[in-house]
C-alpha cells in the first residue's frame, strides 16, 4: 500500500518533467541521509520504508525546485499523491528534499 502511495508521488511530481537521469551509487548515501531526516521530522510513511522510491522523490521536488516550483506547491502535490500526509509533513518532505539534494536553490 505505502509503495502504490510513493509510486503516485512520482508520478505526480515526476510527469512534467520527463525522463530522469540514471543515477550512480554514491547517490544512495544521499537517499539514506534524507530518509533519515524525513524519519526524525515524524514523516510517518517512512517508517517502514527502505529509500526505494523516496530517494526518486527527492531528486524530483529538487528538479522541480531548480525550475522555479514553489514550497507551496510541491506540498501540495505531496499531499495529493499521498493523502494521509498533513500540510507540515509533506511540508517536511519538500523542505529536507532541498536540504539534501539542492541546498543552494532557493526556496520560494
Amino acid at each position: 500500500m505505502k509503495r502504490k502511495t510513493i509510486t503516485a508521488a512520482l508520478m505526480a511530481l515526476a510527469a512534467p518533467l520527463g525522463a530522469g537521469t540514471a543515477r550512480a551509487d554514491d547517490d544512495a548515501a544521499q537517499d539514506e541521509q534524507f530518509i533519515a531526516l524525513l524519519r526524525a521530522d515524524g514523516v510517518p510513511a517512512i517508517a517502514d520504508e527502505g529509500t526505494g522510491g523516496f530517494g526518486m522523490l527527492g531528486r524530483t521536488i529538487c528538479q522541480r525546485l531548480q525550475t522555479g516550483s514553489s514550497l507551496d506547491f510541491l506540498a501540495s502535490q505531496v499531499m495529493s499523491a499521498e493523502p494521509g500526509f498533513t500540510r507540515p509533513q509533506a511540508t517536511r518532505v519538500v523542505v529536507d528534499a532541498r536540504t539534501v539534494y539542492c541546498p543552494t536553490v532557493p526556496m520560494n
